[in-house]
């Protein structure tokens, strides 16, 4: 395997929630058990990352699940989930159009940015991180071939 790219992810809320920063969320979130819904299903990153943060936190997240992959960014912006990991490319138009928050105190992953006071800038957080990778897997015994220049 060959590791050839990978996709820092950051959490992302839609501009309405009323929090501030990733410890607003979970004090959000803790006030509203069960209540709190983010994409999940099927192992992708954004499942897992969910998943990873919430038992880091202590949180108890609704995972919807969903097959429209293509759905996932405006249910978040709509308000039917409350949180989500997605790459920060996917995230970026959001971000710029101020339809979802993130990066607000520290709801990103804590190794893809400087360090914000003792616990990374992610409210109490500095375990999480998610990314996805992008690999070349070929048997082991495979040759590399030279393309011709034709």
């Amino acid at each position: 395997m060959f590791n050839v790219a990978e996709a820092p992810h950051i959490l992302v809320v839609p501009s309405a929630l009323p929090v501030k920063d990733l410890a607003g969320f979970i004090a959000y979130a803790k006030a509203n058990p069960g209540k709190c819904t983010t994409l999940g299903g099927g192992g992708s990153p954004p499942h897992l990352a969910a998943d990873q943060f919430a038992r880091l936190a202590g949180l108890q997240l609704c995972m919807c699940r969903t097959r429209a992959w293509d759905r996932r960014s405006p249910n978040l912006v709509a308000g039917r989930l409350q949180i989500m990991s997605m790459s920060y490319g996917s995230a970026r138009p959001h971000l710029k159009e101020r339809r979802v928050e993130g990066a607000r105190g520290g709801i990103e992953a804590p190794s893809r940015r400087p360090a914000r006071g003792a616990d990374g800038g992610g409210g109490g957080l500095a375990a999480w991180e998610m990314s996805a990778w992008f690999g070349i897997f070929a048997p082991r015994d495979t040759k590399a071939r030279r393309s011709c220049a034709c």
